[in-house]
């Protein structure tokens, strides 16, 4: 149900410019009604590590975006699973570097738009109700910021964090979750991230969503 091309962004363990792990086998997440009841583009993305033989370990998981009202809603949880189950059960062809086998560790990124499928059903073309914004922090009218955990000052922890939200037409962020950053870091900036606020974005003079990210950087 409206899945998107599958992308994937290497971690820590292989080096840029070195060959991409090959898939042979990359099911595709089963989400049921899941996508109808979340109701607008998101992704998951999975870190995962590959073995010397290609096999897939599943570290952990970011996405899609919950809602700031309900952040353990369980549409969000079911869609983060299915992604999961689909990451869990790749195969990938050992990658070599110099001839020999090596582990790399990964992310698996599913994109997702329930409204793909809606199109296809209807036919004809479709006034998109969200649009991509990148980068948001400059056009917010209020940006919040983040509280510094008393553990991560104690532990010298900072660094950048990203926050991928969807904006509502009226400007309010309605979904937020962390997609980088360190952990320890990420729930301050997702709470600060639900209490931005932005003017509304019109498209053809009708406001509609925005989906973008928001960046907070924490000095130690």
């Amino acid at each position: 149900m409206g899945l998107l091309p599958l992308s994937a962004g290497f971690g820590q363990k292989l080096s840029t410019g070195e060959p991409e792990p090959k898939a042979i086998r990359n099911p595709a997440p089963e989400y049921g009604d899941n996508l109808k009841k979340y109701g607008q583009p998101g992704s998951v993305s999975v870190n995962v590590d590959i073995d010397k033989a290609g096999k897939v370990k599943v570290i952990g998981a970011f996405g899609p975006a919950a809602p700031c009202s309900d952040p353990d809603s369980p549409v969000v949880e079911a869609i983060r699973k299915a992604a999961i189950e689909a990451a869990a059960n790749s195969e990938f062809e050992p990658t070599l570097k110099k001839g020999k086998p090596v582990e790399v560790n990964i992310y698996l990124t599913y994109s997702f738009n329930p409204e793909h499928e809606v199109t296809a059903k209807q036919g004809g073309p479709m006034k998109p109700s969200v649009i991509s914004g990148g980068i948001l922090n400059g056009r917010a009218r209020s940006l919040p910021k983040p509280y510094y955990p008393p553990s991560a000052g104690a532990n010298r922890i900072g660094g950048m964090v990203t926050v991928q939200v969807l904006v509502s037409p009226s400007g309010e962020v309605i979904n937020a979750s962390a997609i980088s950053g360190h952990p320890t870091l990420r729930q301050s900036a997702v709470e600060a991230a639900c209490k931005a606020q932005f003017p509304p974005t019109l498209l053809s003079g009708n406001p509609v969503k925005v989906s973008g990210v928001l960046t907070y950087n924490f000095v130690r």
